[in-house]
């Protein structure tokens, strides 16, 4: 018995530390991503972390309007497993709920490991869960450079309970914090360009 509860741990260790060095390859592959000198494409950065972390689908949702406005931004999902959640914004403002808000903006990830193991309080949550066919789920804020929360990353699986491991959520969030840089550089460029425009209109009316 001993033995077998030995060679058992062994595979479950193999197979976490298999898992654990895939994530960090997809790390270093979206860090080449972010550091392009094109825009980042972060349905690929979804779908480059996706297949890492063998979940079946990944999102990214923004915050707008103090946090009162959410929406999908990006989505990768494995279309043999999973569905896109994109047209159900309904859902997502109900599962999006103040108290969950709240956690977020304390900077605390959000992990279910098991969807039917929620107890009788979360009904409702459980209900949204079951209508997009999750199992289990982590969710991971953003924050902008001034501290606020702008965003979050899912991650979903459709297919079996997962328990979330603290050095593999660990990892994850280093991609979160490469999110929240790419928006900030973006607001900059955007905002150089366009008073760059304000400022060739005047130019040219002077003229």
């Amino acid at each position: 018995m001993l033995e077998s509860e030995g060679f058992s741990g062994n595979i479950l260790k193999k197979e976490w530390l298999k898992d654990r060095l895939a994530i960090e390859d997809a790390v270093a592959e979206i860090s080449r991503i972010f550091l392009s000198p094109d825009c980042a494409d972060l349905d690929q950065v979804l779908e480059v972390i996706g297949k890492a972390s063998s979940v079946n689908r990944t999102y990214i949702i923004r915050f707008w309007s103090d946090n009162r406005k959410i929406y999908y931004a990006y989505e990768w999902y494995d279309s043999a497993n999973a569905a896109s959640m994109k047209d159900s914004s309904r859902d997502l403002e109900r599962f999006y709920c103040p108290s969950l808000i709240s956690r977020l903006e304390s900077n605390e990830n959000f992990m279910i490991s098991d969807v039917d193991a929620l107890p009788p309080e979360f009904t409702a949550e459980k209900d949204i869960l079951r209508t997009r066919d999750v199992s289990s789920m982590l969710i991971i804020p953003v924050f902008s450079s001034s501290g606020s929360l702008s965003g979050a990353v899912g991650f979903e699986n459709t297919k079996g309970c997962r328990e979330w491991l603290g050095e593999e959520v660990q990892t994850l969030r280093v991609i979160s914090g490469m999110i929240s840089i790419y928006w900030e550089r973006s607001e900059i460029f955007y905002a150089l360009k366009k008073s760059e425009e304000k400022y060739r209109e005047l130019y040219e009316e002077v003229k």
